[in-house]
C-alpha cells in the first residue's frame, strides 16, 4: 500500500517548473508537442506507430494496457504513444504531460505511487499552480470554463485545479522556482490581467479618484 508521506510533492512541482524554465518561451496552452527536454522525445500516435511498425490501431492500442498513453525507449530515443482516437483534447495532452512526468522522475516500474507522481507532475506543467494564484489574485473571473479553453486541459482537471486552491489556500503552494516561472510567464500573465474585467475596474476607478482629486482648485 501506498503511504501519502512516500511522495515528495514539493520535488515534482519543482522538477515540472524545471522543465518549463528550460523552454524558450512560456505560454499557454502549453506546446506538449514540443516540450524540450535533456533527451530526444519522439511524440507519436497510435496510428502513426501502427504504420510505422506495419501493424495495426488496435494492436498499439493492446499494448497500452488501457491507457491513453505510454512510452517506450528504443535505443537512444523515447517514444511517446497516445491514443490520438480521444475525443477531448484536454485527456490527450494530459495523457502525453503525464508521460512526460515518468521520463524526467526517472520512473523505472509500474505502480500507483509513480503515477500519482506522474499526474502531478502533469498537472503543474500544464497549469503551474504559481501562475494559477496570480491569475486568482489579480484577475478575478476564473473559472472551470476558462481554465479549460485558456490551459486546454480536460473539465475534469480544471474543477480539481479549481477545488485544490479553494480549499487549501495559496500559501499551501508555494515552490523556490514561483518568481522564475511568474516572470517567464509575464507576457501571458499581463495580456491576461489586462483584459479582465477586474483590470477594467481598477483603471475606471483610478480614473475616477484622479477626476476627484482635480476637482477642485488648489
Amino acid at each position: 500500500m501506498m503511504q501519502k508521506s512516500s511522495i515528495d510533492f514539493d520535488n515534482i512541482t519543482s522538477k515540472a517548473y524545471e522543465t518549463l524554465i528550460i523552454q524558450e518561451n512560456l505560454f499557454f496552452p502549453l506546446d506538449i508537442f514540443n516540450i524540450k527536454l535533456n533527451k530526444d522525445i519522439i511524440i507519436i500516435s497510435f496510428d502513426e506507430m501502427a504504420n510505422r511498425s506495419n501493424t495495426n490501431y488496435e494492436t498499439i492500442k493492446a499494448l497500452a494496457d488501457g491507457a491513453e498513453a505510454f512510452k517506450r525507449d528504443y535505443e537512444e530515443m523515447t517514444f511517446i504513444i497516445y491514443d490520438n482516437k480521444i475525443n477531448s483534447n484536454g485527456r490527450k495532452r494530459w495523457s502525453i504531460a503525464h508521460e512526460y512526468g515518468h521520463i524526467v522522475l526517472n520512473h523505472k516500474k509500474q505502480c500507483a505511487q509513480n503515477e500519482v507522481e506522474a499526474n502531478f507532475f502533469a498537472a503543474n506543467l500544464l497549469l503551474p499552480q504559481c501562475v494559477l494564484k496570480e491569475l486568482v489574485l489579480k484577475r478575478g473571473d476564473i473559472t472551470n470554463d476558462y481554465l479549460k479553453n485558456k490551459f486546454s486541459i480536460s473539465e475534469e482537471a480544471a474543477e480539481k485545479y479549481l477545488s485544490r486552491i479553494n480549499g487549501r489556500g495559496f500559501d499551501y503552494f508555494k515552490n523556490e522556482y514561483d518568481d522564475i516561472i511568474i516572470n517567464k510567464a509575464k507576457n501571458f500573465l499581463d495580456n491576461e490581467i489586462k483584459n479582465s474585467r477586474r483590470y477594467q475596474q481598477l483603471i475606471d476607478e483610478n480614473m475616477q479618484q484622479d477626476r476627484n482629486d482635480w476637482l477642485y482648485d488648489i
